[in-house]
């Protein structure tokens, strides 16, 4: 999903412009731009629905990435599968803590003495997050 946005200029353009805003700030780490990018979209979507309305538009149904096979897939996926919009919130709860650790290691400040420390809080923010159960979120 974040591929296709950022490859396809239009697409991009036409969702900040239902958004009102970025998807992603300019100077976020680019090891997390996708899990950044699909807790924006997971903003978006509880605030206004901007992505549904922007996949419902005249604007989007008269493009050329609305008739091609990937704009369909990823249409189908924001309005129809009943998964994905779960998985965006697993993927934030996961991943946020680890985006905090990596922006402080990303840093330029020595950061090692806080490594570990960051790490250990980053592991019980993702527990709490996932209401302890360590099935859930023992591979991570």
């Amino acid at each position: 999903m974040s591929n296709y946005i950022y490859n396809h200029g239009w697409v991009l353009a036409l969702i900040r412009e239902h958004t009102k805003h970025e998807l992603i700030h300019p100077a976020t780490i680019r090891f997390a731009t996708s899990y950044l990018t699909l807790q924006s979209m997971y903003e978006s979507k509880h605030s206004n629905h901007a992505l549904e309305l922007m996949y419902v538009s005249k604007k989007w149904k008269s493009s050329i990435f609305s008739k091609k096979k990937e704009g369909k897939e990823v249409r189908n996926i924001v309005l129809q599968d009943k998964r994905f919009w779960p998985s965006v919130v697993y993927a934030i709860k996961t991943t946020q803590p680890l985006v905090k650790v990596l922006r402080l290691v990303d840093g330029y400040e020595p950061a090692l003495g806080f490594l570990y420390g960051a790490m250990d809080e980053a592991k019980e923010e993702i527990s709490k997050n996932l209401k302890g159960d360590l099935g859930v979120y023992k591979e991570i």
